[in-house]
């Protein structure tokens, strides 16, 4: 070996040793870390379930991991009580359905659920006695499998392992805009179901997002539904196809029913600011061939102010319910198929 090689080996050695030093510096370091931020999980989960109410009574973890929570069966907080299923529902001693009857499955969120109103005020209740009111065809059950936080993907696993089971004849999904966010308006209640892998990596995602936000429009509710839509309708669009694939092999109606944002600071919905998001969604839907009805229509037709109709931006209040299940009715689902099913040659 040349004494001039000799000596650039020399010389490398003192940075190979320094990034060697550098390297297990930052592993234990990174060791430490996620030993302190788990300390702090547990405490804040612990505390979380203390206060949160919902949790360990009425809300468990589920033993499927995409569902993430369900509810517990023959279970009740406050006005909200669960069936012998888990759902917020009337009892039935089968999911199987009984002879004669048309079955309409109402998928979705906290809207759905009926989350700050009676069990009676819930559209999936009006829209049921609407429908069987009106025509007299086959009696029609509407079945509400509802569940606070879903989000697409949740809902799009419920209706596999869960709601099929019932023998539903239409199911539609009740969206609501903040489905989009795959999560993130729900952040506390998945932690608390799910510990992260890595709060180190968890931590980063979460600067990357709020740094990504920076520079944007201010984010009212508004900017931040769109901002939801735009990062998160490719994976929304894929589970609402396969859940539409699903259900066309066994023979099952499927339509979307998307439900408006409540401002509060505007006068009617006439001023309704998401319409080209509802937009998007309607062409999705009638490009893949999927039943689609715009909740918000009936509420920009009338004269009353969203606060009349909105518990807060997500959620309706009982004459937002109500208004909701006349739209229902008004675009045939339920009345429509079950009316062609008992007419048709057995």
């Amino acid at each position: 070996m040349k004494f001039r090689d000799h000596l650039r080996i020399v010389a490398r050695k003192p940075a190979v040793l320094a990034a060697a030093s550098l390297s297990m510096a930052f592993a234990i370091c990174l060791i430490a870390y996620e030993a302190y931020e788990n300390y702090r999980y547990y405490q804040w989960k612990a505390a979380y379930a203390a206060g949160s109410d919902w949790h360990g009574q009425l809300t468990v973890p589920s033993a499927d991991e995409l569902l993430i929570w369900e509810y517990r069966p023959n279970s009740e907080y406050r006005n909200i009580r669960t069936n012998r299923y888990g759902f917020r529902d009337r009892d039935y001693a089968s999911p199987r359905k009984p002879a004669g009857v048309f079955r309409v499955a109402f998928i979705g969120d906290s809207v759905t659920l009926g989350l700050g109103v009676d069990p009676e005020e819930i559209f999936v209740r009006k829209f049921e006695a609407m429908v069987n009111a009106e025509h007299s065809g086959p009696p029609v059950q509407a079945l509400n499998f509802g569940i606070d936080g879903y989000n697409t993907i949740q809902i799009d696993e419920l209706l596999r392992t869960r709601v099929l089971a019932f023998e539903p004849d239409e199911v539609v999904y009740v969206m609501s805009l903040n489905d989009f966010n795959l999560g993130a308006s729900t952040g506390e209640k998945m932690g608390y179901f799910r510990k992260p892998s890595s709060f180190f990596l968890l931590n980063l995602r979460t600067l990357y997002t709020r740094l990504s936000v920076i520079g944007k429009a201010t984010l009212t509710n508004t900017e931040l539904h769109r901002w939801w839509f735009a990062i998160g309708h490719e994976i929304v669009f894929t589970h609402v196809a396969q859940m539409r694939d699903m259900l066309q092999r066994q023979r099952i109606s499927f339509s979307v029913a998307l439900v408006p944002i409540f401002r509060f600071e505007e006068a009617t919905f006439a001023q309704y600011p998401l319409a080209d998001v509802h937009q998007a969604i309607a062409r999705f839907c009638r490009m893949n061939g999927i039943g689609f009805t715009d909740l918000e229509d009936d509420f920009g037709r009338l004269a009353l102010k969203p606060r009349d109709c909105g518990d807060d931006v997500w959620h309706p209040n009982g004459t937002g319910h109500r208004i909701i299940a006349e739209q229902l009715v008004g675009a045939g689902l339920g009345h429509r198929v079950a009316t062609i099913d008992a007419a048709s040659p057995q």
